[in-house]
């Protein structure tokens, strides 16, 4: 674990295989899980990540994108993973359609951990054996585990 505690194996929400088809919808389906598990209102939730796409574009490339945004009203970070039924367009570096999202919310009060944290999911996702492994999933319970276990993947997939 890195930045206080943070590990992005550890997920407060999973959702797997969303049938949703526009760039919008992804921030509208982030935001309504984030309003109900942190209280914040949606509508506020929903405008921060679309003003910070604006400036900080979510797409990280080979069909990821990580939406993330700070928030004053939450005393915690917050981490939900989103995978779609059928990738999408996202305006990636790439010009690869995205289906895996990692989406993270964080106090606003703790930018610098903020950042660590992205960079760890960075890190994570770099993984492109453990990409393949969520892309294929279709049971959160089963995913959450391997996510939690410290194995390689190839030793789950026989």
């Amino acid at each position: 674990m890195s930045a206080k505690g943070f590990s992005p194996a550890v997920l407060d929400s999973l959702i797997l295989k969303a049938p949703i088809d526009q760039k919008r919808q992804v921030f509208e389906a982030i935001s309504k899980v984030i309003a109900v598990k942190t209280g914040v209102p949606y509508t506020h939730v929903l405008n921060e990540f679309l003003q910070n796409e604006i400036s900080d574009p979510a797409a990280m490339g080979r069909g990821i994108a990580v939406p993330q945004i700070t928030l004053r009203k939450i005393i915690r970070p917050f981490s939900m993973m989103l995978t779609l039924e059928k990738p999408i367009a996202f305006d990636t570096p790439d010009r690869q359609s995205i289906d895996i999202i990692y989406a993270l919310v964080s106090p606003a009060q703790s930018k610098p951990l903020h950042l660590q944290r992205l960079a760890s999911i960075s890190r994570f996702l770099k993984d492109q054996e453990l990409c393949d492994y969520i892309r294929q999933s279709t049971s959160t319970d089963k995913l959450n585990a391997v996510l939690l276990e410290d194995k390689k993947i190839s030793s789950l997939a026989a």
